[in-house]
């Protein structure tokens, strides 16, 4: 009774905003760091003292229009310091009359240039140049900020729900480092199920079917897929139709829900004209290898075609060391041998595989091949931290094998200096 009691008073009371202060400063994003700033507005600077010998410049500094401030404080003045980077003396980002919006943090008394610099209150830009805006950034910045900070100054349930509505929103951006930290906001954000209300779908739907990076839309699709987001799966089912990096981002999404295509389906995907969505279906139908016929014959005949793209075959590799069977550890050992492009990555899953199977494979292939092979062996068998043989024997071929260029790189893996002969 105490603990549901000791629960409930949490809920009501004492539970932080996810996206609060606590976030490390290395995770921080433009949103964190508008919400702990000093100030958040626009800025014009005046004409700059020079420290260091033109290493470090303090600003005389105005806030012309002030978004906002904590406790309702309403700074106007500033002394803002600026670290000038190395081949930027002569012009330095920041120069007098610039006008930047930006969230503003107070710097501490003490540090390495206090000596040096006007004894008053210094501050700077949280996030340094990547939070400055200039010109027509401003307004759009402005304004994702304003609805953010906003919510953040509301209570309970609402602020936690309008804080992720306004960094949906914000997905839509036309500027590319706010849209970059809205995806790594949800990617960081704890209680996204909690959080995330239907009214902030239709930004996210948007922002998937619009010309992000494939990339940052899968990073986007994970954090949601992950936090269990409701609504989510009718929009990655339609997208999952388009045959490019956003189809396959999608079909990943729904994979990791737990809805993956049939052999059948997947047989057709892997014929996709996109690398992207074809990768997708060769590593889902890898990871089916020791249970499909067909899975496994598509997969061989993608490994055994040099015209295959890398992606497609490192995608069939990965889907083979997630399946781990025995029929995965065949396929890999005839990649290994044929001393071809596959041989390294295809000697790494083995090493990943582990087990006698996999062991006895590297081992022979070491003792028996050459070049790229034997080579692709000895880094499978410097992947394992419990065969007491494979280790024996990649010292024993250190010595032994009959390739210089495999006995070099054997020594690598061992640390043992590279001897060189006059």
């Amino acid at each position: 009774m105490l603990k549901s009691f000791t629960l409930l008073l949490s809920v009501l009371f004492l539970i932080p905003s996810p996206a609060s202060a606590f976030v490390p400063a290395e995770q921080r994003t433009l949103f964190h760091e508008a919400e702990i700033a000093w100030a958040v507005g626009t800025i014009s600077l005046g004409k700059p003292m020079d420290f260091r010998d033109g290493q470090v410049l303090a600003f005389p500094t105005q806030i012309v229009d002030l978004l906002w401030a904590p406790d309702g404080t309403k700074p106007r003045n500033l002394m803002l310091v600026h670290d000038v980077a190395k081949g930027e003396k002569e012009k330095p980002f920041l120069q007098k009359g610039d006008e930047i919006f930006c969230p503003i943090k107070l710097l501490p008394e003490h540090s390495y240039w206090k000596d040096n610099l006007p004894n008053t209150r210094r501050h700077s830009v949280a996030g340094g140049r990547r939070y400055m805006f200039r010109g027509k950034e401003i307004p759009e910045v402005r304004a994702i900020l304003d609805a953010y900070l906003k919510a953040f100054q509301s209570h309970g349930r609402e602020r936690w729900t309008g804080e992720v509505e306004a960094v949906a929103n914000a997905l839509g951006s036309t500027i590319p480092v706010v849209r970059e930290d809205a995806v790594r906001y949800f990617q960081i954000y704890p209680t996204l199920a909690r959080d995330f209300e239907p009214a902030a779908l239709p930004a996210v739907e948007s922002y998937l079917k619009g010309d992000a990076q494939a990339q940052e839309k899968e990073q986007l699709i994970h954090a949601l897929v992950l936090a269990k987001v409701p609504g989510l799966e009718p929009i990655l089912e339609t997208l999952a139709a388009r045959q490019d990096g956003t189809g396959a981002a999608a079909l990943g999404g729904l994979a990791e829900s737990g809805i993956v295509p049939s052999v059948e389906e997947l047989l057709t995907l892997s014929n996709s004209s996109s690398v992207e969505v074809k990768a997708f279906a060769v590593f889902q139908l890898a990871r089916q290898a020791g249970t499909s016929a067909e899975a496994l014959k598509r997969v061989v005949d993608l490994l055994e075609d040099d015209k295959t793209a890398a992606a497609v075959q490192t995608a069939a590799v990965e889907g083979l060391v997630v399946s781990a069977n025995d029929a995965a550890v065949v396929v890999l050992g005839a990649q290994l041998r044929r001393g071809g492009t596959n041989s390294r990555i295809a000697g790494d899953a083995l090493g990943r595989i582990g087990g006698p199977k996999s062991a006895q494979i590297l081992m022979v292939t070491l003792k028996e091949g050459k070049g790229e092979a034997a080579i692709a062996a000895a880094m499978g068998l410097g992947r394992s931290t419990t065969c007491a043989e494979c280790h024996a024997l990649l010292v024993e071929q250190h010595e032994s094998h009959e390739d210089q260029s495999v006995r070099d790189f054997i020594g690598v893996l061992l640390g043992v200096p590279l001897e060189h002969k006059h």
